[in-house]
């Protein structure tokens, strides 16, 4: 496995995916400080709401699901679509190895790469913005140890939903071997799902029930996606 996905790192160029991860966090570093911006300018109904960190991290939680649920497939695109598509296809097969474990190299690395983007991008706006915070307080509140381990077990909870939701459309595209779809049906998965991860504010059962969803239908793209391959190859 190990040796097949740096196979998979020479042969495809990942660097505007790590592009685009930067891009997604200063994005997301950007709305942070928006929201706490609207706790300290807004008015009593919005102060309200954006006055606590644990409900700005639970929105910008949200938002970079969508986002790296996005990304997820878009670079499940490049790496199965295009390499199990016409004239590739014919090269992927000839490859003396067993087609499931091509398969998994490829996803686990789509799944390594989103899961460092991720959790880096999140320690990365933690540490920014609790610094500045402890500078120049803009939102009525009090970071705490406890905080943090909240931000962080929720980020993995979104995290893992970013992933169910990239296989799901991958294997929504791959049915009819087009990228648009995939990233199509990423999207509006993703505009669901944001919502209910919104309702961590307040109770963990939505996301709960939605990430026990979630996890089947992407188990079960996962055998339609290793069906597919094994199809094809006989």
């Amino acid at each position: 496995m190990k040796h097949l996905i740096q196979l998979e790192l020479r042969k495809v160029n990942i660097l505007p995916y790590l592009y685009s991860g930067i891009i997604v966090v200063i994005c997301m570093l950007g709305l942070l400080y928006t929201f706490a911006m609207i706790a300290y300018l807004g008015g009593d109904h919005d102060a309200a709401q954006f006055s606590s960190y644990h409900n700005i991290w639970v929105l910008v939680n949200a938002l970079q699901t969508a986002a790296y649920s996005v990304l997820t497939a878009v670079m499940f695109s490049t790496f199965l679509l295009k390499d199990y598509s016409g004239k590739n296809a014919i090269l992927i097969y000839s490859y003396p190895v067993e087609r499931r474990k091509l398969l998994n190299s490829k996803i686990a690395l789509v799944w390594l790469l989103v899961a460092f983007f991720m959790i880096c991008g999140t320690v990365i706006m933690y540490v920014i913005f609790s610094l500045s915070e402890k500078l120049f307080p803009l939102v009525p509140d009090h970071l705490s140890a406890a905080l943090c381990v909240k931000v962080f077990s929720e980020t993995v909870l979104c995290l893992f939903l970013s992933l169910f939701i990239g296989i799901i459309s991958v294997r929504i595209g791959f049915a009819k071997k087009s990228i648009q779809t995939t990233i199509i049906a990423s999207v509006i998965i993703c505009a669901c799902t944001a919502n209910v991860i919104s309702t961590m504010s307040y109770s963990y059962i939505p996301v709960i029930v939605l990430f026990c969803v979630a996890a089947f239908l992407a188990f079960i793209s996962y055998r339609g996606l290793k069906t597919k391959v094994e199809i094809a190859e006989a």
